[in-house]
């Protein structure tokens, strides 16, 4: 579909140089959260929770410990849903609800290990760290951000700059977040370090080494500045870079075709349309003033009319290929 020499948009780009391809939304949050948990400590903390959600589900006794667990802490038993590796909406399910129950997660694994379960043991020893606890605090509060996003992004019938909206307010979360990353990441340090005292885990870094390729080798008076440098501040940079790269790639141009939709038109003036005169010059062949002429008919025909769609395919109705022949072609055609 999005190849650049044999996919869909490359064929029709042939015959239409200006033709702008939108891929989907949702993937492209997908393909950007995934970019940014390919960092080791990211990509390390998913794989041990795909794993652990992985134990639990192939086993109805192993399930049936972790509900006994819920039970005794008079909460309500969940059930780990599966990791899944492409749809994100189901891995943060599967993160918030590991988070929520990671207590009765290391009891279960004790008691399971009590037992004689060599992988239960393996588990609780890899999770039972100041790192992982952290890691997963730090990923499950800022994938709680683009949760809502990637649910809204598969409404049925979603307008584009509705869309666009809703992700610069995201990335505009993300980015005070990271503005305020000291008081930001201490709330999530605190909260961890409530839990590690629980369990008995010990507040540490990693030996810092003179040569390290494969984590983060910071020189750090304190584990609270180690981490925030090496684990929040890097996901947070790298999620912002993504979502801002892959989503807002002729962003003015598609919100300047979207002014002509009727809802919109009648609170437009002509600037509102310079980035998509600009971007088809080409294509208008000398005849801006005709377009604009245009423009100027359908704003006052749709001024006087009460009831404005916002809906490109039923605006096509209103629209005379004749009359309004540039308008016709270069928006709704």
């Amino acid at each position: 579909m999005a190849g650049n020499y044999n996919g869909v948009q490359a064929i029709i780009k042939t015959k239409y140089p200006s033709a702008i391809y939108i891929h989907c939304s949702s993937h492209i949050l997908n393909l950007s959260l995934n970019a940014a948990s390919k960092l080791p400590d990211i990509r390390n903390i998913f794989s041990i929770i795909s794993e652990i959600c992985t134990f639990f589900r192939r086993s109805p006794k192993r399930s049936g410990v972790l509900s006994k667990m819920f039970t005794e802490g008079n909460k309500p038993s969940k059930r780990l849903p599966n990791f899944c590796e492409t749809r994100w909406v189901e891995r943060h399910d599967s993160v918030q609800i590991f988070n929520e129950s990671l207590e009765e997660i290391i009891q279960s694994l004790e008691e399971l290990g009590e037992k004689g379960c060599s992988d239960a043991l393996s588990f609780h020893h890899r999770i039972v760290k100041f790192d992982f606890l952290l890691g997963v605090a730090v990923t499950s509060r800022l994938l709680e951000l683009t949760l809502h996003l990637s649910q809204y992004l598969q409404t049925v019938n979603l307008d584009i700059v509705q869309a666009y909206d809703h992700i610069h307010l995201v990335v505009g979360k993300l980015k005070t977040i990271r503005e305020n990353a000291d008081e930001e990441f201490h709330k999530i340090y605190l909260e961890t370090r409530i839990i590690a005292e629980k369990f008995g885990v010990e507040v540490s870094v990693p030996r810092r080494v003179g040569t390290q390729k494969y984590r983060s080798n910071v020189a750090c008076s304190d584990s609270e500045s180690y981490y925030r440098i090496t684990l929040f501040a890097p996901y947070l940079d790298e999620l912002i870079a993504n979502m801002t790269s892959r989503f807002l790639e002729n962003e003015s141009v598609v919100k300047t075709l979207s002014n002509i939709v009727p809802s919109r038109v009648v609170s437009c003036s002509y600037n509102d349309f310079q980035d998509m005169m600009n971007f088809y010059e080409k294509d208008l062949r000398n005849c801006k003033r005709e377009v604009l002429s245009e423009l100027e008919l359908w704003i006052t025909m749709w001024k006087r009319k009460t009831s404005r769609t916002s809906n490109p395919l039923e605006a096509i109705v209103d629209c005379d290929e004749n009359l309004q022949k540039g308008v016709f072609q270069h928006y709704v055609e």
